[in-house]
């Protein structure tokens, strides 16, 4: 059984605070990881409420009463249904000087069936005591703004908290758009607003840490979904144009107007929605200031860099494709075309419209942006025919500058300094930009990743169905220069050859770990050889695991060709056995405890359902002083590189075409991660998840052109 009793400090009388709990779908905010609560009530003192929240992966839901006492300030709550075997409790309000209350919360937990998740109950008490810990530190900040309280017997100064109200609104063409509204819980209704458009490909989630730099320092932020887009807004990104993502802008001018009584708004644009703003502030005198956060200036020449073809330049010559893939995600012809027709779509619209602007524009240009030219950009800045412009190099970044934690905070910074400027006439420094709470932007995006996901939730059909046809677009993903760096380092990681050891690939797909064993095996004995050398052939066991019955079967028909062919030319086995087992990493692994010498998850543990569990099982199956790899993707990865890497090394058009691959695999998954499907691991995180399930001697490297995370340990 788990006791848990923690105690803060609230700036606020005890009557007031007393409200705030008894209001349990306002309280519901200050709890990290609430996806429902459901609150009736029985009778003047009863509630009855139904909670689901998700904690890093782990899903609880239950039903619980609700006791109020408000003469002794006291809250008793039970459950009365769910996972738990005892879950009762008490909050306990008490006045101990004026404007300032006691208050204690105590709980009693038996853990019951969330054992059978697969945490520890050790894991169990520490989320729990983690969960415990932010709920009062929430309540602190929500009990006054600006104050310094004492608690645990350390001096914490509180800032204001910031508020992200979910909202809906329609565009002129009657379809509803989904955006959040963030602010300081106590903000002026002067303070200057800004309006985050989504980039192209990317959802509102995206501008959360931006946001709330901005709301930090006092702004007041609406950002928000595009329709026919990715996120909650309605429609499809398959019939996206550039015109209509400026009709949704409009429509969010309109909004701010009319709620918010906002006449004149700032807008910050990255990617084509920049391109987007600057012909929405052409026509709309209510954007008076415009940044632009890696925008896209040229897209006919952005698409050429991608694509290695002139995209623009064959639609203008009506050669086009009824389906066009734009950066990673399929589109109708509709949105070449709308951007020819309407034109969006080079240098010298974007110029000619840049050049009639009176409005104060930022550039903020990536360094090392593979897709946008910085003389191009100069070009457009040299246009501004006033004095109110900036431009800013972001260093040592890509086009997605987010993959870079240290160049992003330099920007936002600058971002907030130059809206300062220009909407507040104050100059900052951008180091005296005051920084938003990492745990508060950790919170708010999980809120927002686990509304999308309750939206989007697929079944396990739809997943093999998705897996299945995306793996049959990354077969020759072998070819790609930094893909085989990943794979000899995970190989090299997991250590030499032994004679019977056995090697689980879990998750492995089209078995690319499996056909570089048998190819670095072989060239190895090769080398050997010409230098004189006689390697002892060494035999080992292979084993796929996977969920995709065609990914399982072009392993198996792969690997036995490529084992064919090696031996047949050398005269000798390869001394490689392999088998393939169908079976899904969410559940229980089939194998006994202690079972294999070597365990590769090659950018796999982002794509489950429960990393945590997933990495407790790979762990239980490996044997004492066993070695494990695991990657992942950044959050945020840039593959524009790798993806130009290669096309340099390819060959024929054929490879190019496959190159081209890469980028629509990218848009995939990027679009299910947008959707709260799936999760990218920081390097920290993901060494400790490796650590959290018991692995030792933790060594982490960053990988496949610096876009994936590779950790390796190994089990005592």
């Amino acid at each position: 059984m788990t006791q848990l009793e923690l105690s803060t400090i609230l700036r606020q009388d005890w009557k007031s605070a007393y409200k705030l709990l008894e209001n349990l779908e306002g309280f519901s905010q200050l709890i990290a990881g609430v996806e429902k609560v459901h609150v009736r009530r029985i009778s003047d003192d009863t509630k009855v409420s139904e909670w689901v929240i998700n904690i890093d992966g782990l899903r609880i839901a239950w039903k619980e009463e609700e006791i109020f006492d408000p003469i002794s300030g006291q809250i008793r709550f039970r459950m009365v249904e769910g996972p738990f075997e005892r879950y009762e409790g008490l909050w306990k309000i008490a006045q101990v000087e004026r404007d300032m209350a006691h208050l204690v919360f105590s709980v009693n937990i038996g853990w019951g069936r969330l054992r059978e998740t697969g945490e520890s109950e050790d894991e169990l008490d520490r989320k729990a005591k983690l969960a415990v810990r932010w709920m009062l530190r929430r309540l602190r900040e929500t009990s006054g703004p600006h104050t310094v309280v004492q608690h645990e017997h350390v001096q914490l100064s509180v800032d204001q908290p910031i508020v992200s109200e979910f909202i809906t609104y329609q565009n002129r063409r009657g379809k509803s758009i989904a955006g959040i509204y963030d602010h300081l819980r106590q903000v002026g209704s002067d303070e200057p607003l800004v309006i985050i458009p989504p980039g192209y490909g990317e959802t509102k989630r995206d501008s959360l840490t931006l946001a709330y730099y901005l709301a930090q320092n006092g702004f007041r932020v609406l950002r928000y979904d595009a329709t026919d887009h990715l996120g909650e807004s309605e429609g499809d990104i398959f019939y996206t144009t550039l015109p209509k993502m400026k009709e949704d802008l409009v429509a969010t001018l309109d909004f701010a107007e009319s709620r918010f009584q906002a006449r004149q708004c700032a807008v910050i644009a990255s990617s084509l929605a920049k391109r987007v703003a600057i012909r929405a502030a052409l026509e709309d005198p209510r954007i008076c200031l415009l940044v632009s956060l890696v925008g896209i200036v040229d897209i006919q020449a952005t698409l050429k860099a991608v694509y290695y073809r002139d995209i623009i330049g064959a639609f203008l010559e009506g050669r086009g494709w009824d389906v066009a893939d734009i950066l990673g995600f399929e589109v109708s012809r509709e949105f070449p075309e709308t951007a020819i027709r309407e034109g969006y779509h080079d240098l010298s619209t974007t110029v000619e419209e840049v050049r009639k602007l009176k409005i104060p524009i930022i550039f903020l240009v990536a360094e090392k942006d593979a897709w946008v030219k910085l003389e191009d950009v100069r070009v457009v800045f040299e246009a501004v025919a006033h004095e109110g412009r900036e431009l800013h190099v972001i260093p040592d970044t890509m086009h997605r500058i987010y993959e870079n934690p240290r160049s992003t905070r330099w920007a936002l910074k600058q971002i907030v300094a130059s809206c300062s400027k220009w909407l507040k006439q104050e100059k900052l420094n951008p180091d005296g930009v005051k920084e938003p709470n990492v745990r508060d932007i950790a919170a708010q995006n999980r809120v927002e990743k686990n509304r999308l996901r309750t939206l989007r939730k697929m079944t396990k059909d739809e997943e093999k169905e998705f897996w299945g046809k995306y793996l049959s677009d990354y077969i020759l993903i072998t070819k790609s220069p930094d893909f085989r760096n990943l794979l000899s380092l995970a190989d090299l990681m997991l250590g030499p050859p032994r004679q019977g050891e056995r090697i689980l690939d879990a998750g492995c797909g089209n078995g690319h770990y499996g056909a570089w064993l048998i190819w670095s095996t072989a060239a190895k004995v090769r080398e050997a050889q010409e230098n004189g050398v006689s390697l002892k052939n060494v035999q080992r066991e292979y084993v796929g695991f996977d969920f995709v019955p065609s990914a399982l079967s072009e392993a198996s028909r792969r690997l036995t060709s490529i084992r064919e062919e090696i031996e047949t030319r050398s005269g000798k086995q390869t001394g490689l056995q392999f088998s393939f087992i169908l079976g899904d990493l969410d559940q229980k692994l089939p194998f006994p405890d202690n079972f294999f010498d070597k365990v590769c998850c090659n950018l796999v543990i982002s794509y489950v359902g429960n990393p945590k569990f997933t990495m407790r099982e790979l762990m239980r199956v490996l044997k004492p002083k066993g070695r494990i790899v695991v990657t992942s993707l950044k959050p945020y990865a840039d593959l524009s590189q790798v993806y130009r890497n290669f096309v340099v090394q390819s060959a024929s058009e054929a490879e190019i075409e496959e190159a081209r691959k890469i980028l629509s695999n990218a848009g995939k998954i990027r679009k299910k991660e947008e959707e709260g499907q799936y999760q990218f691991f920081s390097e920290n995180k993901l060494r400790s998840l490796a650590s959290g399930v018991g692995g030792l001697d933790i060594k982490s490297f960053q990988t496949f052109g610096d876009q994936s995370y590779l950790v390796v340990g190994s089990k005592s």
